[in-house]
């Protein structure tokens, strides 16, 4: 693997700090500057990341990352940088009350460190490796998803005719003036939301986060193919997320959504004789799975201009059950029995193919046994020391 010099965005999250524990880790000896929002994340990716404090690793902090130029200081290096891994998202699900809330931090804040790379680092930034999300992929209901496998193909350098103009009465929408999708045979592997369904969905907090990442990433793709341009741009878009934390959490009040399905869902309070809960998303995919794509993507040149589907499998609430009894000490008194080694998918579930991150990337998949496990053994864990 080459050095390289690495400006990693949001790096006190679930998934960039174990990127970041990985970079640190690396023989290559890469030089990393971690930006995060505070200086009380800074402490906190010090106190857990033992190698946090090398000669290879700097922050930046930047409050604000929608804001102009929000990133145009932490952009300035010497030697400059040439990767830029980008997987902030300032957005609080729990918070967010109207479209706004939801699509201008994810806009925003892809937009302006791309724009901040052709204002300070045109020519040494190579490659921006994006962490987007499978959120932008699937149908959602929008369409007939009924033995669906949902795929992704390689992004054309040539622009398309615009098919998705942006309304631009709506401010959450005002700062791109278009956004270009897929070509058509592909469109099929976008969210398929256009900026009517957001004006009907005003309301739905779901729907308008599907969107927000559906712009996001659309949002860099066109600003790829803007003039002058030295740098590909890698998606990688996962699935759901589980497997262990890496970061600080002062209680299990404030454990990220994903592993919070397992802890509240699973665990907190619950008995063998509960129902298993209903299936949430079909799909699951590893944290550290999810960085290792990462990883792999620094170097490969077929990784250019491409999207990457993250998901190693279908998983079902039944499964999950099925695992933490069978994996996790101390979960088989809490845990909800159901039917052991009931498949509870439809025939004409809906799916995700996974080989084209394997075959460029040679991404492997941890087990499901391994990332459930994991991640029960860590809630039971927690709970008894904080």
């Amino acid at each position: 693997m080459s050095t390289h010099c690495i400006l990693l965005t949001g790096a006190n999250g679930y998934i960039a700090s174990h990127i970041l524990s990985l970079l640190l880790a690396s023989p290559a000896k890469h030089s990393i500057r971690a930006v995060v929002r505070s200086q009380s994340k800074v402490d906190d990716v010090k106190a857990i990341l033992p190698d946090a404090s090398t000669s290879q690793l700097e922050f930046a902090v930047v409050p604000d990352m929608t804001t102009p130029g929000a990133f145009d200081e932490a952009l300035k290096s010497n030697p400059p940088f040439d990767i830029v891994m980008h997987t902030a998202s300032p957005f609080k699900y729990s918070e967010a009350g109207c479209p706004a809330d939801f699509i201008d931090p994810a806009v925003k804040g892809t937009t302006e460190i791309l724009a901040g790379i052709q204002r300070v680092a045109p020519s040494s930034v190579k490659r921006v490796i994006l962490t987007g999300s499978f959120a932008a992929v699937g149908a959602w209901g929008l369409r007939d998803e009924r033995n669906k496998v949902y795929t992704v193909s390689q992004i054309p350098n040539t622009r398309t005719p615009c098919l998705m103009s942006l309304d631009l009465s709506i401010p959450l929408l005002s700062t791109i003036a278009e956004l270009t999708p897929a070509p058509a045979p592909q469109e099929e592997d976008w969210f398929p939301a256009t900026n009517e369904d957001v004006e009907k969905n005003t309301t739905n907090k779901n729907f308008l986060y599907l969107a927000s990442k559906l712009f996001a990433e659309r949002a860099a793709w066109e600003a790829q193919k803007g003039p002058d341009v030295a740098w590909d741009l890698v998606a990688i878009n996962p699935v759901i997320v589980y497997g262990p934390l890496l970061q600080r959490i002062q209680s299990l009040d404030h454990v990220n959504e994903s592993m919070g399905i397992i802890w509240n869902r699973f665990l907190n309070g619950k008995t063998p004789e509960d129902e298993v809960p209903a299936n949430g998303v079909p799909l699951y995919v590893d944290v550290r799975d999810v960085a290792d794509a990462h990883i792999l993507a620094l170097d490969n040149p077929d990784a250019a201009n491409q999207r990457f589907i993250l998901a190693a499998g279908l998983l079902d609430s039944q499964k999950i059950a099925d695992i933490l009894h069978a994996e996790v000490p101390g979960a088989q008194e809490r845990v909800p029995k159901g039917t052991p080694g009931k498949n509870t998918f439809p025939d004409d579930q809906w799916r995700a193919d996974n080989s084209k991150v394997q075959k460029v990337l040679g991404l492997k998949f941890r087990s499901v046994e391994e990332t459930i496990a994991d991640s029960g053994k860590q809630l039971l864990e927690l709970e008894r020391t904080l």
